[in-house]
């Protein structure tokens, strides 16, 4: 009897100590690597017009590429800083991390060019301005279609700016850097490409 009772009194004694070796462990552990690895979420197209208008056609001169690459900067770093602050979608998040840190990469680089210096235009043109009191409204799921949607569009027109000059510059150096920053405007097209969801057919 007295062994039963000492056997049954250390079994009691030993369930403290291994509770906590048995117990999940909580969920902030779980998730303190920050966002968990998730499928790409799709962004619908906005179904309104195009955001920007007017590709660039033609031979540029290199007043017109200055002045319009350096708007270009500066509207892509405000969008970009705007969607860090307002957007929760992750990928989009992404997206916006990649455009600033090069955006602001390119847009040092033409202050830094002697060539590019005297042509900057400084703040952002009438449409890009127009679009940002547009973004700054916009909450939620709208904010990130039209975000997305002036990505899409925004990188188009700055790849026909960028290529045009660098096929056809008047300007070795400033050729040079336009040929150099096609790559980066291209990636930045594909990420806002991939997370556009088709546009649904009309209906018949």
């Amino acid at each position: 009897m007295r062994k039963t009772l000492a056997l049954t009194a250390s079994l009691v004694l030993a369930v403290p100590v291994l509770a906590p070796v048995l117990a999940p462990a909580p969920a902030q552990a779980q998730v303190q690597q920050g966002i968990p690895d998730r499928p790409v979420q799709l962004v619908p197209p906005r179904p309104s017009q195009r955001v920007f208008t007017n590709p660039f056609t033609g031979q540029v001169s290199a007043n017109t590429f200055v002045a319009n690459a350096s708007q270009i900067d500066q509207f892509e770093i405000n969008a970009a800083r705007l969607a860090l602050d307002r957007s929760r979608h992750p990928q989009i998040r992404a997206l916006a991390e990649v455009t600033l840190r090069d955006h602001l990469g390119t847009s040092a680089q033409l202050r830094a060019m002697p060539d590019a210096a005297t042509r900057l235009r400084p703040g952002m043109d009438e449409e890009q301005t127009a679009l940002m009191e547009r973004l700054q409204r916009a909450q939620g799921i709208d904010f990130d279609a039209l975000y997305l949607q002036a990505q899409v569009d925004g990188h188009e027109r700055a790849l026909s700016l960028f290529r045009s000059y660098s096929e056809s510059g008047d300007i070795a150096v400033l050729r040079a850097f336009a040929a150099s920053t096609v790559p980066k405007l291209e990636e930045h097209l594909a990420m806002a490409r991939a997370l556009q969801a088709p546009t649904p057919p009309r209906a018949g």
